[in-house]
């Protein structure tokens, strides 16, 4: 399976007379992973949700391989290839797992829908022994990754993540690294935005740092994290920003 190259220019988007995103551009090749990091309200779910189609931008384009995609609404884009993870989850809580991922297939033809499970339960083999659960008895870190594994079973080639580790614990986190890390190897191409630098960190080729809608940082690891512009608009000033990085380094090290 091949990912999706992505693709956004000047992208902006308003609340009214707020700006949430300010032109933004980037770009993710086939199979990449970009880090989008920032403090809360810095921009970065209103950009995923333009990205994935449940936002319509006030200006610029949005495309994907090539094809320009900026007004298209979530369905066309599932269809297409591009699937999204919300901080919310959105999981059918009174439903099983498998229920759940089930869901995830609706758009493909029915005679790939088991194939694609079966795939998933191996790509990401806890959800294997999950299920049978209900969805709203997992953690967080289960429900994380349900969320996760019903995105892959439509077999996305671009795939978005909006905070997917806010609120687990250490180990939670590693475990939703090794699954992506997993999920990045079949090609998929990957999108993380965070507040954590743990989870871009670990996985992403470049980060690209927001700040009250704009991009003020985007490169390579050590280029942005040793950056003015990360402390100010990522940690609010000062060397915690470098510290936190390597520690996290050294943790997934260990």
């Amino acid at each position: 399976m091949s990912g999706g190259h992505l693709e956004v220019e000047a992208l902006t988007v308003t609340y009214g007379a707020g700006v949430a995103v300010d032109a933004v551009s980037l770009e993710v090749p086939a199979g990449g992973c970009l880090g989008i990091v920032g403090a809360n309200g810095a921009g970065k779910s209103s950009l995923m949700n333009c990205v994935c189609g449940r936002l319509r931008p006030a200006a610029g384009r949005i495309a994907l391989d090539g094809r320009d995609v900026t007004r298209r609404g979530a369905w066309k884009l599932a269809r297409m290839g591009l699937r999204a993870v919300p901080e919310t989850k959105e999981l059918f809580w009174g439903l099983t797992v498998a229920e759940n991922l089930r869901a995830g297939a609706a758009s493909l033809p029915r005679s790939r829908r088991e194939q694609e499970l079966a795939r998933v339960l191996e790509l990401l083999p806890r959800l294997q022994e999950l299920q049978r659960s209900t969805a709203r008895d997992l953690s967080g870190g289960e429900q994380q990754l349900v969320a996760i594994g019903r995105a892959m079973v439509g077999r996305p080639r671009l795939l978005l993540l909006d905070e997917p580790a806010l609120g687990l614990s250490p180990i939670a986190v590693s475990h939703i690294v090794d699954c992506l890390r997993a999920i990045r190897a079949e090609g998929t191409t990957i999108v993380i935005a965070e507040q954590s630098l743990r989870v871009p960190d670990a996985l992403a080729d470049e980060l690209c740092v927001m700040q009250l809608g704009r991009v003020v940082a985007h490169g390579g690891h050590d280029e942005v994290l040793q950056g003015e512009l990360l402390r100010q608009a990522f940690l609010g000033g000062g060397a915690p920003a470098v510290v936190q990085a390597e520690n996290m380094r050294e943790e997934a090290a260990t």
